[in-house]
């Protein structure tokens, strides 16, 4: 408001409001101001209670003061966030380069035992013809080199791709049955169980898991065998992503094919890779596949055979 008084003071002094500074002692007001109005005049007891309901002139400046101490806060708190998201981001980035090389070690790896199997299989064939040929079975020799060709032609398709659909397994292993059946004299019954929930065409499974069992089973189980001669494949589903393939033959046993066996030969390292693609595969799905060999016997137990059981993945068709 507008005083319509002269201020008078001393030249040596100045207005002070709640404390006094004397020469004798110094007094100090006991309690807080807020704002202040000077008036000319004493002010009634109405007057003074209006001013004292007044609301708070500087609520809007109270509320503004913690607006921009809020605003404030907020935007440090997103500062830090972003740092922290920044810095999480690099470990995370850093982790999955990290796997990725992991991921792309152990594929390297698994084609390379893959290439490594697959030569034995074609050694053991190309023995056989050989055999055929020095013993001077020239029409056997003709016959399995045809097969036999017509059985390389089948693989070398299927090998661009580390998978192969349970189809194309099957049909390989009807041709490999094929031919290795004209080294017998006496003929092999063979048996393929398929479970009714399996889509053959459609189940993806890694390529060449199963042949060199099959090919342990006839070399080393039922060639030494004499009498009745059968080889049974089973395939069933254990859930959406695994399967469970058993190769099961009536021959001599693993201990007897071991004690008529002078050195360790390919087809036992065929099963070593084998493993060591089931460990790898372990790894890479963080799954738990499984290779099992069982030796049959029976009440006096005597050697029924051998059976072993592939707990294998279903993977996705590879394009």
């Amino acid at each position: 408001m507008t005083k319509n008084f002269e201020s008078k003071f001393l030249e040596s002094d100045s207005v002070m409001i709640g404390y006094r500074n004397g020469e004798k002692n110094q007094r100090f007001f006991n309690g807080s101001i807020d704002d202040i109005e000077i008036y000319n005049r004493v002010l009634t007891k109405l007057e003074i209670k209006e001013l004292y309901n007044a609301p708070n002139p500087n609520k809007n400046a109270v509320l503004w003061q913690w607006f921009w101490i809020g605003l404030l806060s907020l935007l440090v708190v997103l500062i830090s966030l972003y740092f922290i998201k920044r810095r999480i981001k690099i470990v995370v980035d850093k982790e999955k380069e990290r796997n990725q090389l992991i991921y792309h070690a152990m594929e390297q790896e698994i084609k390379m035992l893959k290439a490594q199997m697959d030569p034995h299989f074609i050694f053991n064939s190309l023995n056989t013809i050989l055999q055929f040929i020095i013993t001077k079975q020239n029409d056997k020799a003709e016959i399995y080199l045809t097969k036999f060709s017509k059985l390389i032609r089948k693989l070398l398709e299927s090998n661009t791709h580390e998978t192969i659909s349970l189809a194309d397994e099957l049909e390989i292993l009807k041709k490999y049955l094929d031919i290795e059946a004209l080294r017998f004299s006496e003929f092999i019954i063979s048996d393929i169980h398929i479970g009714a929930n399996i889509d053959v065409e459609n189940t993806f499974i890694p390529h060449m898991m199963i042949q060199p069992f099959v090919e342990n089973s006839i070399w080393h189980g039922l060639l030494a065998k004499k009498g009745e001669k059968i080889l049974k494949l089973e395939f069933e589903k254990r859930d959406e992503k695994t399967l469970l393939c058993a190769i099961e033959d009536n021959g001599v046993g693993r201990m007897k094919s071991r004690l008529s066996r002078r050195r360790e030969d390919n087809s036992s390292l065929a099963i070593n890779f084998i493993e060591q693609r089931l460990e790898l595969m372990n790894k890479k799905y963080n799954a738990n596949y499984s290779l099992e060999l069982i030796d049959r016997v029976n009440e006096k137990n005597e050697s029924l055979g051998t059976r072993v059981e592939i707990i294998m993945p279903m993977l996705k068709k590879q394009l």
